[in-house]
């Protein structure tokens, strides 16, 4: 079986956003492409911890020979048996993206597969793990096979603001018959393909990517993502495609205490621990303290006690809600993908809910208490891994909503993105009915709850 990764360096001019970097480098910075050269290493040692046999590839547009460290990158990946492969990125959309520029990678790396007979392929994210032997995917690969990892989005749901209904759409505009069947998301952390399978696959997305290029060139709806894309790809050819959630698992920090879930994950997504834990195991790595050869049970023990521990206790804070009346109200600028913002008023909240508005110019919530209130402080939950959303977040408060007083500004503030829970405190002692949370930029505003300490007024 052959497995890869890749990761694209981007050029200065050529940056975009990737927030789960949990970095406020630019993306064409040796900082910020650092993170992803040392998820490389942790993937592949991983991968040839539980597995001696596989055929593993790295494909990069650039593949520095060590780190800032003084790690030798290159030569440890040829010393595990890793295949580094240099290859151009070709299929950049022709106009910047302000997120995510470079995801469309991926394509270029099945079609030098598909061209170079590396087939059946399973092609990765960087920021995946091995937590155990791999061989139940390996042998599910078959020369008729795609294996992806489903999501679970259905009906008028968005996947990077795209609904199965749009994406059909698109594709029709280069196969004019389309399938009845219904259009199901996958992820773009997890691809697996047999042989024709790969060779069918890309056969269908060359044509369906060069139409796409002449959407975005001309300003109409087009697929901004590599998981839009393949999705659609998958929904066009008629061959059967294999959910693997469960098996592969995105596994965030709010889900890693969920033991019995865990312990079924073969290959995990750890999205949001590119800084802090993968970091960590890279840095056992480099130090000599795990290793290829390391038993799967000294593996499995770094882990689990150093790596993927349970999520840290999350602060509460009660809402006082005495004499507020009815429910208090909210209302935003935008909704990213039908995510409701009331969840952020929730007391019983998780990590996997937050407000979130769409990617626009000084984006809003606006909290409406009914009545002017005495607010003795208002607490703000940053989303985790995300701090560098918030950099130009403001929090303030009116009685008329009409002339505002500003309370919070985070202007200035260094705050480490750490992937720790970060809040914002305002200590207020004043009289308002309403509380504006906004950025005084563009950006997209995305927090996971706010609390608003407030007593009604009694004349």
């Amino acid at each position: 079986m052959n497995l890869c990764t890749y990761f694209v360096a981007d050029s200065e001019g050529d940056e975009s956003i990737f927030p789960q970097a949990g970095s406020m480098h630019s993306s064409s910075s040796n900082e910020f492409q650092e993170i992803y050269y040392r998820c490389v290493v942790t993937f592949f040692t991983s991968l040839r911890v539980f597995s001696e046999n596989q055929n593993l590839y790295f494909f990069s547009n650039h593949i520095p020979d060590r780190l800032s460290d003084g790690f030798k990158f290159r030569d440890y990946l040829v010393s595990i048996g890793v295949n580094v492969i240099e290859l151009e990125f070709t299929k950049r959309l022709p106009i910047k993206q302000a997120h995510f520029g470079n995801v469309f990678y991926v394509l270029d790396v099945l079609e030098y597969c598909r061209d170079n007979n590396i087939s059946p392929i399973i092609a990765c994210d960087n920021d995946c793990l091995a937590l155990s032997d791999i061989s139940e995917l390996t042998n599910s690969v078959l020369e008729n096979t795609i294996l992806a990892y489903g999501m679970p989005l259905r009906g008028d749901k968005e996947l990077n603001g795209l609904t199965q209904a749009d994406c059909k759409d698109i594709v029709s505009t280069v196969f004019s018959q389309a399938r009845d069947q219904e259009l199901k998301f996958y992820g773009g952390e997890f691809y697996a393909f047999g042989s024709n399978a790969l060779n069918r696959v890309v056969d269908c997305f060359l044509p369906i990517f060069a139409k796409n290029r002449e959407f975005c060139r001309k300003g109409e709806r087009y697929f901004k993502t590599e998981e839009q894309l393949l999705s659609s790809v998958f929904h066009c050819i008629d061959l059967q495609v294999n959910d693997v959630s469960g098996v592969v698992q995105r596994l965030y920090n709010s889900s890693l205490g969920n033991s019995e879930m865990v312990s079924k994950v073969k290959l995990a997504h750890l999205l949001q621990k590119k800084n802090t834990g993968l970091k960590k195991l890279y840095q056992f790595i480099k130090d000599g303290i795990m290793s290829i050869n390391s038993t799967p049970k000294a593996w499995d023990d770094c882990l689990y006690r150093h790596i993927i521990p349970e999520a840290q206790e999350l602060p509460l804070i009660k809402i006082n809600h005495k004499d507020l009346g009815p429910e208090s109200l909210v209302s935003v600028s935008s909704i990213y993908q039908n995510m409701d913002p009331n969840c952020c008023l929730d007391e019983n909240w998780t990590l996997t809910n937050f407000l979130h508005t769409n990617d626009e110019v000084e984006p809003w919530a606006l909290f409406d208490l009914q009545n002017v209130c005495f607010i003795d402080s208002v607490h703000l939950v940053d989303r985790i891994g995300f701090a560098e959303r918030s950099n130009s977040l403001i929090i303030e408060i009116s009685s008329d909503a009409t002339n505002w007083e500003v309370v919070f500004n985070r202007k200035d503030q260094a705050i480490e993105n750490d992937g720790r829970v970060k809040v914002y405190s305002a200590k207020l002692d004043s009289e308002a009915r309403f509380v504006r949370v906004r950025l005084a930029a563009r950006g997209c505003l995305n927090f996971h709850k706010i609390v608003i300490d407030a007593v009604q007024k009694t004349h």
